[in-house]
């Protein structure tokens, strides 16, 4: 049976919050100016940002081995009095509250979508759905986070921008396990995912809409759209190919890598 399982690590939501803060208003900017203020390399560390900068510094300044090690132990002390003082603090715990909220939302959306829209995601990709449990690490919906990681991991976080926009890209993610194991062109097949996902099956599951709008929202990266647009007419053939129960998604991903190579 393919499940998902939704939870929340305080940690990678600590780290997405002081990464993309400004999308949290005042409880955001409060949290990350803390921090910057408690230690500029813990907010790098957490955060990514100025990461290669300050990892470079500190191994500039520490020629020993001795020296470096002990630097290191002493930061990673310090990241781990930090983050015990932030999960606690006041502005954290709101935002993780609103979060539970969010995943007991996103749990509710997907189970009743669930059977139709992996029901959708077979008849439009041809791939079998593997007896699985994919882990769905949640986020605040104010931040933007959506990446399979491998390892049957998924994170998420978004505002509803349309009807089941959750579910719609919970399947765009679950393409990524699937096709976690192909070797072609990583954009082609990208495309491709966003064709099935973000554009078919929004439309199917929905029923209503068009390719590459949903209102004032284009679909999809801005950057792949133009291949999309491309490869829209052998994308239309393969839809009629699959009424038939001819090729899979992958098979099309391998015509058009033998096309561009």
């Amino acid at each position: 049976m393919f499940k998902l399982n939704f939870k929340i690590n305080k940690i990678y939501l600590y780290a997405q919050i002081i990464k993309q803060a400004k999308f949290l208003g005042k409880q955001g900017e409060t949290l990350e100016n803390r921090l910057w203020e408690k230690s500029k390399i813990v907010y790098s560390m957490i955060s990514g940002i100025c990461y290669d900068r300050v990892a470079s510094n500190i191994t500039v300044k520490n020629s020993t081995i001795k020296s470096f090690s002990k630097n290191l132990s002493k930061n990673i002390e310090l990241i781990r009095e930090i983050l015990d003082q932030e999960l606690n603090s006041i502005e954290f715990i709101e935002i993780y509250k609103e979060t539970e909220n969010y995943k007991k939302e996103t749990k509710k959306q997907w189970e009743k979508n669930r059977e139709l829209s992996l029901k959708h995601l077979r008849d439009i990709t041809g791939l079998k759905l593997l007896n699985a449990t994919l882990s769905v690490y949640l986020v605040h919906p104010s931040l933007h986070d959506g990446r399979y990681w491998g390892d049957n991991i998924i994170t998420w976080g978004h505002r509803e921008n349309w009807k089941n926009y959750t579910t719609v890209y919970l399947c765009h993610e679950i393409m990524h396990f699937l096709t976690k194991d192909y070797t072609g062109d990583k954009k082609s097949l990208h495309a491709l995912i966003e064709l099935a996902c973000d554009n078919e099956l929004r439309i199917r599951l929905n029923q209503s809409g068009k390719y590459f709008r949903e209102g004032k929202f284009r679909i999809g990266h801005e950057s792949l759209q133009k291949l999309e647009k491309k490869i829209l007419p052998q994308w239309r053939q393969y839809l009629q190919d699959r009424k038939r129960g001819k090729l899979d998604i992958l098979d099309l991903s391998k015509e058009l890598d033998s096309m561009t190579s």
